[in-house]
């Protein structure tokens, strides 16, 4: 469990600072951003159409890609051209997308909050609060796509920031409260002596 903690310390300051950037840049530049965001998508599909198409004429039979594979292939590349060349066709899909990935974040951080009430942190209910407003955020999203586009990605973007400064007060909680449990745990030497003042460790504790 103390890995977990350790690695949620490390990751927490860049995701949140991330999250942020994403969030002002929503804000200030709705259509230029979405737009990117369409020719990144549309160059993973085409990305994955060639890759398919390469496969089926590749000369070791165990790794060549079968006919669906080429169907599924030849079809990604035409999709990833088409939403290359016409951005704003999946700009009705967009706010929809972003909901998902809200209410995938949110469920993420509800499995954290989970984990850190299991490993003694009295404080996981910040990280609860933080998960709850991001599940209740994405599915009002998916729900309601249809509001003016520009608004509602000027909306994600406020979210993400709002998100963002949860989950960073939640995590000075949870580094705060880790830090002063490792100050007060009792360790015992080399020597079998028992040094430092603090709680007991019970074999229940150590992950």
């Amino acid at each position: 469990m103390e890995n977990f903690i350790n690695k949620l310390k490390r990751n927490g300051i860049f995701a949140t600072v991330a999250v942020i950037i994403i969030g002002i840049l929503l804000m200030l530049f709705p259509v230029i951003v979405t737009k990117i965001a369409s020719y990144i998508l549309g160059a993973v599909i085409l990305g994955f159409g060639v890759k398919k198409i390469a496969g089926y004429f590749e000369k070791n039979r165990v790794k060549r890609v079968t006919v669906f594979g080429l169907v599924a292939g030849i079809a990604g590349a035409i999709a990833g051209v088409y939403v290359i060349a016409n951005p704003r066709v999946i700009s009705n899909f967009t706010v929809s997308i972003f909901g998902i990935i809200i209410l995938i974040y949110g469920l993420t951080e509800l499995s954290k909050a989970i984990r850190l009430k299991k490993s003694g942190i009295k404080k996981w209910w910040n990280t609860l609060l933080t998960a709850l407003i991001g599940c209740g955020a994405g599915i009002a999203f998916i729900a309601h796509p249809s509001l003016s586009y520009d608004l509602i990605i000027r909306l994600i973007g406020v979210l993400l920031i709002i998100l963002a400064v949860f989950h960073m007060w939640a995590l000075r909680g949870i580094i705060k409260e880790s830090n002063a449990d490792d100050v007060n745990r009792v360790v015992i030497n080399s020597k079998g002596e028992i040094e430092g003042e603090g709680r007991e460790i019970r074999t229940e504790d150590i992950d």
